[in-house]
């Protein structure tokens, strides 16, 4: 592209180049968690609710979403519910529960839980909520691991 200034008689070349290769996708992942996190933090700003519960939940969800898209195959190994692994990494029965594969798993999966999660923690406090979310994760990593298959 060549820019020419009208005061004079002079051109400008700018040079345009492609992003480097590398893990752009990376970026594009993290710029989407971020923007998504503006906006549920304005929503959050103009609703005020009381009971904050799924809010942690959903900053949770976007902490091991950065984790993942750092190393995916580190993290899910790490972090995720495997049942041949299940006495050996424990903390898999919940952790499995903040991770998602994909920005739109994440932007929908936390969509729900703060529309589905500010209701339910409105009408049955934060003590109720919280129970019924590790009693909900815990049976579903307590089927798959009866079954034999990870949850999701």
């Amino acid at each position: 592209y060549s820019l020419l200034r009208e005061d004079e008689r002079r051109a400008l070349d700018v040079v345009v180049q492609p992003l480097p290769r590398g893990n752009v996708s990376a970026f594009y992942y993290l710029s989407l968690a971020g923007f998504f996190g503006l906006a549920v933090g304005t929503v959050v700003l103009l609703r005020r609710p009381a009971d904050r519960t799924s809010l942690h939940f959903y900053a949770v969800c976007v902490l091991f979403f950065l984790l993942y898209v750092t190393d995916p195959k580190k993290v899910a190994a790490l972090f995720g519910f495997w049942p041949s692994q299940a006495l050996t990494q424990p903390w898999g029965f919940v952790t499995f529960q903040f991770l998602h594969a994909g920005p739109m798993s994440l932007f929908f999966g936390a969509f729900a839980l703060y529309i589905l999660g500010s209701a339910l923690e409105a009408e049955w406090g934060t003590t109720e909520y919280t129970a019924f979310w590790l009693v909900a994760t815990l049976g579903a990593s307590l089927s798959a691991w009866a079954l034999g298959t990870p949850p999701g």
